[in-house]
């Protein structure tokens, strides 16, 4: 199994020793996945990742990529994950929950599988129904991008948390370090819970999302970002207060670790977010988030991007209704479920840009 030969090794390693292996198996044909009839054309490796050239139907019709005219699409997936959740898996695993609960899942290894659901949810997100395509036309590019597992080589996911003393919000809020930091949490979350004392805290947690976009062309541009977390069975709103998760940026003092210090270290321009009766929650569907061009701004072509949430009424300063002794939590399924379909990912479309000739060449040509 590909899972015994990543143990003792670090991401770098890891996500080399997958590629490898994937790169084995025999991924072209059609499937369905999501919806839709997938037609994987080709698969080859690249520098940490594999690449796809792959088509798609839905409902006997051409999906269009791109501005729609784009028949075969190139994907690229980056530390690509291995393992799928399954109820008659022959792996488990151990999901610690934010409020300290275990709850067990099963998964069992299967790449193959893996990576066309990878696949057919990138395809969700980026695919269209469309009249102008074009058949046999090659689009640009769909970069996936995973968070690294610990020990980590290049980015980390996680959250930083304030608990235990009981204080004011706009007090628990402007704190500058946190009182835990949780870099290799299984189930992190974006949360408050609420003290016994009237209107007062004891919790607030914000989470932390890192991903090297490094192989990122630098003269691309970047059209598209999407943002996606798996939602966690032991998410809660208690206080009834229909929060809204927000994605915004980060600056942590390291890629690859959370310290208390990074508590503080979070934006508060929302790029994208989502109501929490939106937001779903059973350990296996992944929740988008669309980045707006302030987010996709945030992308790094040279390192690493940085991602982060924080509750709606965190980014605010406006305190939630209080309720006695009772959370509010966003949890999602981290990287350290060691390489799987739920683990948190960036999907970016980019395409080098056109070299346009100036007006006065142009005129230069024409004349001549």
């Amino acid at each position: 199994m590909i899972k015994e030969l990543l143990i003792g090794k670090n991401a770098n390693e890891r996500a080399g020793i997958k590629v490898a292996e994937i790169s084995k198996l025999s991924f072209t044909g059609v499937f369905e996945g999501q919806g839709f009839l997938i037609d994987i054309l080709s698969v080859s490796k690249v520098n940490g990742g594999i690449e796809i050239l792959a088509k798609a139907f839905k409902d006997a019709k051409r999906i269009g990529f791109g501005d729609g005219s784009v028949e075969i699409e190139r994907f690229r997936i980056y530390n690509p994950p291995i393992l799928i959740p399954d109820l008659l898996g022959n792996i488990e695993q151990t999901i610690e929950s934010f409020d300290g609960k275990t709850r067990t899942r099963k998964l069992r290894e299967d790449p193959v599988e893996a990576i066309r659901q990878t696949l057919a949810h990138t395809i969700s997100l980026v695919g269209k129904k469309s009249d102008n395509v074009i058949v046999g036309k090659v689009g640009s590019t769909v970069s996936t991008f995973y968070p690294d597992a610990d020990p980590e080589s290049t980015s980390v996911d996680g959250d930083v948390r304030k608990y235990d003393t009981s204080d004011t919000w706009a007090n628990i809020r402007a704190l500058a370090d946190g009182t835990d930091a949780r870099p290799s949490f299984t189930a992190p979350a974006t949360y408050t819970v609420a003290s016994t004392t009237t209107n007062q805290w004891t919790t607030l947690t914000r989470s932390f999302y890192l991903f090297d976009t490094s192989s990122l062309p630098d003269g691309d541009n970047i059209s598209v970002a999407i943002l996606s977390l798996v939602g966690g069975s032991g998410s809660v709103d208690n206080l009834i207060d229909n929060p809204d998760l927000d994605i915004i940026s980060t600056t942590p003092a390291s890629n690859t670790n959370l310290v208390l210090g990074d508590y503080d270290q979070i934006g508060s321009t929302v790029y994208a977010s989502m109501a929490w009766n939106s937001w779903v929650k059973d350990d296996v569907t992944y929740n988008d988030f669309t980045l707006d061009a302030n987010g996709i701004a945030q992308i790094s072509k040279t390192g690493i991007t940085k991602f982060g949430s924080r509750l709606n009424r965190d980014t605010d300063n406006v305190a939630p209704a209080w309720v006695s002794n009772v959370a509010t939590a966003f949890e999602w399924l981290s990287a350290d479920n060691a390489g799987t379909t739920t683990d948190p990912k960036l999907v970016v479309t980019h395409a080098a840009v056109s070299a346009v000739k100036p007006v006065s060449t142009l005129l230069t040509m024409k004349v001549g």
